[in-house]
C-alpha cells in the first residue's frame, strides 16, 4: 500500500452544483438543456464561470449553478476498503508505457492496449473489451480543460438505450463512434441487451510532477440519492431545441448535505482513479453513477499545472449471480499482483 503523501488531510472546496427550480435551464420540452459549443467556449477561455450568451449559444442564461462549499476527504485513508462495487471507485497502481503524451499516435498505438489488458485482468469472463478514445486534460490550449461541475458521463437511464438504437438509426448520441467499433467486435443490440455492461472511467496524471493544483474529487455513490441527479442533454444548435435527438445526455447533480467527496492527494503517473459511469446489472440491483469533478484546492508557489488523461472503457460480461460478482470481483482486485496491486 502507498503511504498518504506527508501532510495529506480531508480539504474544502466550493462544488458548482446545479441550482434547482431554475427554470432557464427548461428546454421547449421540459428537459433541462447544454451547448456543447458553450461549453467549449468556456473551456478554450478558462473561466468555468462564464456564461455570457454568446453566438453560438444565445438561449443559455446566466446562474445555472450554485457554489456549495463542502469536505472533500483523504481518500488513501480508506485503505483497502475502497471498492469499486461498494463506493464506485477505487486507486490502482497502474504503470504506463507511454512516453510521449502529446504523440496521438503513440498513445492510440500503447494506451488502449494497456487499458484493454488491465480490465481483462478485473473482468477474466468479459468477452468484449473496448476502450473508447483518451482525452487528454489540462489548462494548456491544445487539450480540452478540466470540467470542474460534478458530473456523470453518461445518463443512466438512456446509455444502453441510446448504444442500442444506434445499430439501427442514426440518431445524434455521441455513442455512435463506439457503436462503430461494437460492430466490428460482432457485439448486436441483442448481445448489449442480454449481458453485463459496464463502462468504466480510468482518470491519471501525465505529469512526472505530482497532482498539486485541481485534483479529481469523486463522490461515494452510496451517498448519493436517485432525486440528486440531474439529467441532461447536449445540444448541438441552440436555435433548434430538439430534445429528442440530443448529441449526447449525461448527469448533474443538485446539493445533498449526505453527499461525501473524496479525493487522492498528490497522485503520480503511475497510479490512476478508476470509477464507473455505467453498469447495466450493478451487485445490489441498483446502479448509481460516480459523480466526480476537478476542484480547487491550495497549492505551493509554483506548483505545476495540473495534466492529465481520462480513457472510457466499456466491457461485456455475463450476468452472474450478485453473490458471485461481488466475492469474485472483490478477490480479484485485493490479491492481484502487479499492475493490479491495489493501494
Amino acid at each position: 500500500m502507498v503511504p498518504t503523501p506527508p501532510n495529506a488531510s480531508d480539504v474544502r472546496g466550493k462544488l458548482n452544483y446545479v441550482k434547482r427550480g431554475n427554470e432557464a435551464l427548461l428546454s421547449t420540452q421540459g428537459q433541462p438543456y447544454f451547448f456543447a459549443k458553450q461549453e467549449k467556449r468556456r473551456q478554450q477561455s478558462g473561466n468555468a464561470e462564464d456564461e455570457t450568451p454568446t453566438e453560438a449559444a444565445p438561449q443559455v442564461a446566466r446562474g445555472h449553478y450554485v457554489k456549495i462549499d463542502v469536505q472533500i476527504s483523504n481518500a488513501r485513508n480508506l485503505g483497502r476498503q475502497c471498492h469499486l462495487d461498494v463506493h464506485g471507485f477505487q486507486l490502482f497502481n497502474l504503470p504506463t508505457d507511454v512516453v510521449d503524451w502529446r504523440n496521438v499516435p503513440h498513445v492510440r498505438r500503447v494506451y488502449p492496449a494497456e487499458i484493454k489488458s488491465f480490465m481483462k485482468t478485473l473482468h477474466p469472463t468479459a468477452t468484449v473489451i473496448v476502450p473508447i478514445e483518451h482525452i487528454l486534460r489540462s489548462a494548456l490550449p491544445s487539450t480540452d480543460n478540466y470540467v470542474n461541475r460534478p458530473h456523470s458521463d453518461f445518463a443512466q437511464h438512456s446509455y444502453l438505450d441510446s448504444l442500442c438504437h444506434g445499430f439501427v438509426e442514426e440518431v445524434g448520441v455521441k455513442s455512435l463512434g463506439l457503436v462503430k467499433i461494437l460492430k466490428h467486435h460482432g457485439v448486436t443490440p441483442l448481445i448489449l441487451r442480454s449481458n453485463r455492461v459496464v463502462v468504466y472511467n480510468i482518470w491519471r496524471s501525465i505529469s512526472p510532477f505530482s497532482v498539486q493544483r485541481n485534483p479529481l474529487a469523486v463522490c461515494d455513490a452510496r451517498s448519493v440519492d436517485p432525486n440528486d441527479l440531474c439529467a441532461i442533454v447536449g445540444l448541438q444548435h441552440p436555435a433548434k431545441l430538439i430534445p429528442e435527438k440530443p448529441i449526447f445526455d449525461f448527469n448533474m447533480l443538485y446539493f445533498n448535505p449526505k453527499h461525501k467527496w473524496y479525493y487522492f492527494p498528490q497522485m503520480t503517473s503511475n497510479e490512476a482513479i478508476v470509477f464507473k459511469a455505467f453498469d447495466s446489472h450493478p451487485p445490489g440491483g441498483t446502479f448509481m453513477p460516480t459523480m466526480h469533478t476537478a476542484f480547487d484546492v491550495p497549492f505551493p508557489e509554483g506548483a505545476p499545472l495540473r495534466e492529465s488523461c481520462d480513457i472510457r472503457c466499456i466491457c461485456i460480461l455475463p450476468i452472474p449471480d450478485a453473490h458471485s460478482l461481488v466475492d469474485g470481483q472483490h478477490q480479484r482486485t485485493d490479491t492481484g499482483g502487479g499492475q493490479l496491486s491495489k493501494l
